[in-house]
């Protein structure tokens, strides 16, 4: 079977059966001991747009002045790029009122509200949210659709507003990872958290995870035979993973054990959770 209708179908190599089927075979419902892992991101994954790009709104015919940009060339870190234009916006008087208005302005992918609603009544699921934006605007957004206490935990750029009201940002860690951004490595986030969960007594018999762009896929060929990942379709995710099952395809390897499954809106993996969990809407 081609990867392109894998893809459609939201299979894996090692699948033959259409997802629908699969579920109602499949041990959907952890043991007593396990949890469910629901990791999304944030941008053009919960929220429609790119939280870093709508606040351009608040500037000059909404550019960035050429001198940051021709600074983003040379030292090619987004983190720095955002903080020299957080210190822009305050240059010319923006307010921290003003940027969360601005964040108020944004839209969710529909049935994302509901699917973040869900997991939150589900007793053995929870849900973190990775994403290389940042804590006020994640916050900010969230909170506008009192999500914030639904969700598990929030890993992000952590920001705040100084005392004169200027954003000041900082890159969430550092890693080892030579394919991700070097303020966040998602791969290492996810590691991280199943480690210090299973310290505390908590272990995840399947992770769900839902994502978009390239900064998504460093934790996907790590994923389990159990696990789904969901790549938003039109995205980069998909592309990257479409990339991986061909060249496994050639090598004769089993480069991806987790399922594919495309999604273009949170119904979609809200209707596959559902399933998968035995509930009912």
């Amino acid at each position: 079977m081609c990867i392109s209708w894998l893809l459609q179908l939201g299979l894996s190599r090692r699948q033959s059966l259409p997802i629908s089927c699969s579920l109602t075979m499949a041990n959907a419902i952890p043991p007593n001991n396990t949890r469910l892992l629901l990791m999304i991101d944030f941008d053009h994954t919960i929220i429609h747009d790119n939280s870093d790009l709508w606040i351009r709104r608040l500037l000059p015919e909404h550019k960035v002045p050429d001198e940051i940009q021709q600074s983003y060339k040379h030292h090619e870190s987004w983190n720095q790029f955002m903080g020299e234009i957080f210190t822009h916006m305050h240059s010319l008087g923006v307010t921290p009122a003003q940027v969360v208005d601005c964040m108020h302005t944004m839209t969710f992918v529909p049935g994302m509200v509901e699917l973040i609603e869900y997991q939150r009544t589900n007793a053995v699921m929870d849900c973190i949210v990775v994403s290389d934006s940042n804590s006020v605007f994640i916050n900010t957004i969230l909170d506008s659709k009192d999500l914030l206490s639904s969700v598990t935990s929030v890993f992000t750029n952590p920001a705040e507003f100084d005392s004169k009201g200027c954003l000041r940002l900082r890159p969430y860690h550092q890693h080892n990872c030579k394919t991700c951004p070097s303020n966040l490595c998602k791969g290492a986030v996810l590691r991280t958290y199943l480690e210090q969960q299973e310290k505390q007594g908590v272990t995840y018999s399947r992770i769900f995870l839902v994502g978009d762009g390239s900064n998504d896929f460093c934790p996907v060929p790590g994923l389990g035979v159990d696990d789904i990942v969901f790549p938003r379709q039109g995205y980069r995710l998909i592309r990257k993973i479409q990339k991986l099952l061909e060249k496994g395809e050639e090598q004769g390897e089993d480069t991806l054990k987790a399922t594919v499954f495309p999604w273009d809106n949170g119904f979609r993996i809200l209707e596959f959770l559902l399933k998968s969990t035995g509930d009912k809407c």
